[in-house]
């Protein structure tokens, strides 16, 4: 469901990646427009959709945090740098990570870049 929303773009970004690390899925809602693109997950493709990939990703890895060090730019683009860590296996892995986000009131499209996930966390 769409919900309008007069958020600024900043704190949409900031509650998109508030679902993510505290499962609280009522975050989602009026957080991506009709037509949303995850360049990243093209499986995520409306609410419902972020919802079960944020159940999904919590229920494989409850040590995921996502910490956002910068949120540069506003209104049309919004572009936040930061690093994904995971306890899960012991020993922390951490990827810095950008994300770009293209705003139509609510989240319209989203990029993600990442540095490679260290040696120990690949699967060949």
């Amino acid at each position: 469901m769409y919900a309008e929303t007069t958020r600024p773009a900043k704190l949409l970004v900031v509650d998109y990646f508030r679902l993510w690390n505290t499962g609280d899925l009522s975050l989602a809602e009026g957080l991506i427009a009709p037509g949303f693109v995850n360049h990243a997950d093209p499986t995520v493709t409306d609410t419902e959709s972020l919802r079960q990939a944020v159940v999904r990703m919590r229920a494989d890895d409850p040590t995921l945090h996502v910490f956002v060090d910068a949120l540069l730019g506003g209104r049309g683009m919004v572009t936040a740098v930061g690093r994904v860590v995971n306890s899960r296996v012991g020993e922390p892995s951490v990827w810095n990570s950008v994300w770009t986000f293209r705003m139509d009131g609510p989240i319209a499209e989203i990029w993600r870049h990442r540095d490679a996930p260290p040696a120990a966390d690949r699967t060949e």
